[in-house]
């Protein structure tokens, strides 16, 4: 059989498995979307803002793979949780931390993107393969159409976001299945049509990832973001997370992967009345259609309950996407989303449909 590209989300913003059939695409970690958890593209929503797309964890950092959504950009992370853009001018009563995200992008989510999280450390079997970088720099460009992007029932309105990222990881090892991931990166986020609710975002998260089995692994972090509107320059967002990723990678044939995680997330924001905890399951089944050609099909079924409101959300995604990566350090990516789900806030809306395109260059440092 073909033997894939090794490519490895933050957002906010999905290790490797340099065998045949894996061509490492992000997220175990906070998509890096950031990376994001990597990731992942990731972007927040208006008002919350609202249920925006990330970036799906596709590719992430060389010799990571970012598993559907969480320690973007971990999901394994390829969805990775947008953080929240300004929405000065919504009401009051709608400005909830809209539903868990969208479609993943890296920078913490998601570089989580998330990054979102960063893959199991390599089989021991692949010992012999090249060593992986312990640092990099991942750059993150990604375009898409979301049908809310203000998470609001209220104020409702689609739009075309557009998303610059950079992030720096290290991974080094702490031992035979322990690794380090720690990640700093910022991003721009601009709407086409609501231009007063652009915004800035730094993120920085660390985190440990332990390989348990030769499928199975775990990752517990610490990620921190912050946004900045553009209009007033204030910081209108600051979270802090401590996360839990247990997942699963399963190679049902050669070119077949399903990928599996459980993620708690306990968010700790300012302002208060967006912290909440959730819990989310994901899975990925991921086709490799040739050394350089991979799609995935992705579910994510999330849980949150906000801690100083009596909001709770249900929230459900289902994202496609297709990767095609011409050398291990670069790729294009195309994606369609769709979120739904429930609020006991009246004023949130959770459906998003969103469409999007993006590209991605991992550059070793050392």
């Amino acid at each position: 059989m073909y033997a894939p590209r090794s490519i490895a989300n933050v957002t906010h913003l999905g290790a490797t498995l340099p065998k045949r059939s894996c061509v490492v695409l992000k997220k175990s970690a906070y998509a890096i979307a950031t990376i994001a958890t990597i990731s992942t593209f990731t972007t927040p929503a208006l008002a919350e803002l609202g249920p925006t797309p990330s970036f799906p964890s596709t590719f992430t950092a060389q010799g990571l793979e970012e598993p559907l959504d969480p320690l973007s950009p971990p999901l394994i992370e390829p969805f990775s949780e947008p953080p929240i853009a300004p929405a000065e001018s919504a009401p009051a009563e709608d400005d909830f931390f809209s539903p868990e995200n969208s479609i993943s992008g890296p920078t913490d989510e998601e570089i989580e993107s998330e990054v979102g999280d960063i893959q199991p450390l390599p089989r021991p079997r692949q010992a012999q393969t090249p060593p992986q970088p312990n640092g990099q720099l991942l750059l993150r460009s990604s375009a898409f159409t979301s049908s809310n992007v203000t998470g609001s029932a209220l104020t409702s309105t689609g739009d075309a976001v557009f998303s610059n990222q950079a992030t720096f990881i290290v991974t080094p090892k702490l031992g035979p299945d322990t690794r380090l991931i720690a990640t700093a990166g910022g991003g721009l986020t601009r709407f086409a049509n609501e231009g007063e609710n652009n915004y800035n975002s730094l993120g920085i998260s660390i985190g440990v990832q332990q390989r348990f089995s030769d499928t199975t692994y775990g990752q517990l972090g610490w990620v921190n973001d912050q946004f900045y509107s553009i209009a007033t320059g204030e910081n209108t967002l600051s979270d802090n997370s401590a996360r839990l990723v247990l997942g699963r990678q399963d190679e049902l044939a050669d070119n077949l992967r399903l990928d599996t995680a459980y993620e708690l997330r306990a968010r700790f924001t300012s302002p208060v009345e967006r912290s909440r905890i959730s819990n989310s399951v994901s899975t990925r089944l991921r086709y490799d259609f040739s050394a350089d050609w991979q799609a995935a099909l992705s579910y994510r079924l999330s849980f949150s309950e906000y801690t100083q409101n009596s909001r709770s959300d249900t929230f459900h995604q289902i994202q496609a996407a297709t990767t095609y990566a011409p050398t291990k350090d670069t790729f294009v990516t195309g994606f369609a989303s769709y979120a739904f789900g429930n609020s006991s806030a009246t004023s949130a809306e959770l459906d998003n449909l969103s469409f999007g395109i993006g590209v991605g260059v991992n550059l070793p440092l050392f």
